[in-house]
């Protein structure tokens, strides 16, 4: 599975999650600024409200522009062959009763990309389950919890 058609596939995703991102924040902060939510009582608090949820849209959209950044950066990274999980490896993982692809990205994880006939879960170092893998080798277990344990069945 090609790594830079991983990568340029999540620049696609977050770049249509920033858009709708700073839509609903430029919405919300368009209400909460207007003359119609201006407090009619001291129990009125739909502008304090919009308020409030402008903030933490415009918040998220910070968030997804340094993801994105991220993200672009990564499209000039080189990938090497590794011994070992680090960041951009995709890691073939022993589930038990199924086999599971990952890709190790920097962020926008938590998605499942589906590429030509293929498949990969993508997430980050931060994931429980990137944490757990950072680092393993090949034939390595690894557990989330105390009943499943997990095998690195190829790292590339």
């Amino acid at each position: 599975m090609d790594k830079y058609k991983i990568v340029e596939e999540l620049v696609k995703l977050a770049n249509a999650e920033l858009i709708k991102a700073e839509e609903a924040y430029n919405s919300t902060n368009m209400m909460a600024t207007e003359g119609d939510m201006k407090q009619e009582s001291k129990y009125d608090t739909r502008g304090i409200e919009a308020a409030y949820l402008a903030g933490a849209q415009k918040k998220r959209v910070e968030e997804l522009k340094l993801d994105l950044r991220k993200l672009e950066d990564f499209l000039g990274f080189e990938f090497k062959k590794n011994d070992e999980v680090v960041l951009g490896s995709i890691v073939e993982v022993n589930m038990g009763k199924e086999v599971r692809r990952y890709f190790v990205a920097p962020a926008f994880g938590g998605i499942q990309l589906h590429i030509g006939n293929e498949s990969v879960y993508v997430i980050s170092l931060i994931s429980p389950m990137g944490d757990a893998m950072l680092g393993l080798s090949e034939d390595e277990e690894f557990e989330l919890d105390p009943t499943k344990k997990y095998i690195v069945n190829k790292i590339s």
